[in-house]
């Protein structure tokens, strides 16, 4: 397994009782967590709405930065961001499941990217049996 491992946010912004970010500290000396900032995924929201991510955003860093996890937030489409991912980089990749339509359809694209792409992934659907439910 590498040593980095790269925690994609969707839209979950919990330190506690999260799966994949839990997995990744628990599995790499090295994680950096990931938002992919897509206009199209904003384009029907409010001004609130995406007042509020940003500040959940601000807020997540905060809290990440007191376990030595980087956010990097990138703006662009999934699927180019991780289409550029290479096996050389050396990553792995986790997530938690989102359950909308449109979200799993763009999720099977982008596993199926990554898998050709031979990058490590690990998505999580809730909190798997005997696994701590936070980092701490």
């Amino acid at each position: 397994m590498s040593n980095t491992g790269i925690f994609w946010i969707r839209d979950d912004f919990r330190v506690e009782n999260n799966p994949a970010l839990s997995f990744a500290t628990q599995n790499h000396d090295n994680v950096i967590a990931l938002f992919i900032y897509n206009n199209k995924n904003f384009d029907n929201q409010t001004e609130a709405q995406k007042w509020w991510v940003s500040k959940s955003l601000e807020v997540f860093k905060t809290d990440l930065s007191k376990y030595n996890i980087n956010l990097q937030i990138v703006k662009g489409d999934e699927l180019e961001v991780f289409s550029q991912i290479k096996k050389k980089d050396n990553f792995t990749i986790y997530w938690n499941k989102v359950y909308e339509p449109d979200v799993i359809k763009k999720g099977k694209k982008i596993r199926e990217i990554l898998l050709k792409n031979e990058i490590n992934i690990k998505y999580f659907k809730g909190n798997p049996p005997n696994q701590k439910k936070s980092f701490l």
